[in-house]
């Protein structure tokens, strides 16, 4: 049977998540990892992206010791409206597929078409159902963390935070980047590079010696939550994640934020992550609680991130 006659597959899901939120997953490597190609005994080991026009992507997944690379070419990419591309896995179906991605606003919401075309669709249908459900999933777990969440789901949330941390800035020219937006402001520059600190500060931490938890090891999770999360309390940064009084480069800024968040992972996979540190400024704290930490401080920088970036729009 040729191409052309295979029935295109449509569908659409709506998510309770910003247009630029839904767009921005289907490119940021970290969190493509948490939804797409995703089953119940798969993992994705490696994403690749040249997110452009013309542009290619590999994301290989891992599945009983069988690796599936899902490759393609960028034909088309408007944020955060459309995306279209080129898909290729010969280890699930024969062709080469072509996707079409829409996004519509819907107040704060947004609803999202999809159109696969050019290959037997009956093999991908409940497939792509199911990653809409879990992209749906992944987009709402930095709002789900409670202390009975796992470290992976943390680690989750943390990557959706920095996604839209990234996708505030990404509108911004290097002028509105630096620019103060108000009295007594850090510039949108020196905020990401400020979290950029104190992730890799936390990173380090989480190889510091450490002993058993004589105590519930989280404990302090609530504390920390509700200290990072009320923004009417003015909080002062120690010395030495105060970013620097310089001009920054959007890319750079950005790459600099998940090189630390990279860091940050690979320290949970090989520390105890329940022992008790007891040499940093927030006083005795488990590693668990220090997850935590950098979510809540993440989640309250987004909060500033986007009183800045509003402000400068009307600037």
């Amino acid at each position: 049977m040729a191409q052309t006659e295979f029935p295109e597959l449509r569908l659409t899901y709506t998510y309770a998540a910003t247009a630029e939120h839904v767009f921005d997953s289907w490119l940021n490597p970290e969190v493509l990892k948490h939804w797409i190609f995703i089953g119940d005994s798969n993992k994705i080991t490696n994403v690749t992206l040249d997110e452009k026009e013309g542009g290619k992507f590999s994301i290989v997944e891992e599945n009983k010791g069988k690796v599936i690379d899902h490759f393609g070419k960028y034909i088309h990419i408007k944020r955060p409206e459309s995306l279209s591309f080129s898909l290729e896995v010969p280890d699930h179906f024969d062709g080469v597929s072509h996707v079409e991605v829409n996004i519509e606003r819907q107040g704060p919401a947004c609803a999202l078409s999809f159109i696969q075309r050019d290959i037997d669709t009956t093999k991908t249908e409940q497939a792509w159902k199911d990653m809409f459900q879990m992209l749906d999933t992944v987009l709402k777990k930095p709002y789900r963390i409670t202390e009975e969440s796992g470290q992976q789901d943390i680690l989750t949330a943390i990557d959706v935070i920095a996604m839209q941390m990234a996708g505030l800035i990404l509108p911004l020219d290097d002028k509105q980047l630096n620019a103060v937006p108000y009295p007594k402001s850090w510039t949108a520059g020196q905020l990401l590079q400020h979290i950029t600190k104190s992730v890799t500060a936390i990173a380090t931490a989480l190889h510091k010696d450490a002993s058993p938890a004589e105590r519930d090891p989280k404990l302090r999770i609530i504390e920390l939550k509700q200290v990072f999360l009320d923004i009417t309390h003015t909080m002062e940064s120690p010395d030495f994640i105060v970013p620097e009084k310089k001009n920054f480069e959007k890319q750079s800024n950005i790459k600099e934020l998940n090189r630390s968040l990279s860091k940050l992972k690979e320290s949970v996979e090989t520390t105890d992550i329940y022992s008790l540190v007891t040499s940093l400024p927030v006083g005795p704290v488990t590693k668990i609680e220090l997850l935590h930490f950098v979510l809540y401080h993440m989640q309250r920088h987004l909060i500033q991130m986007k009183k800045i970036t509003l402000a400068l729009q009307v600037q």
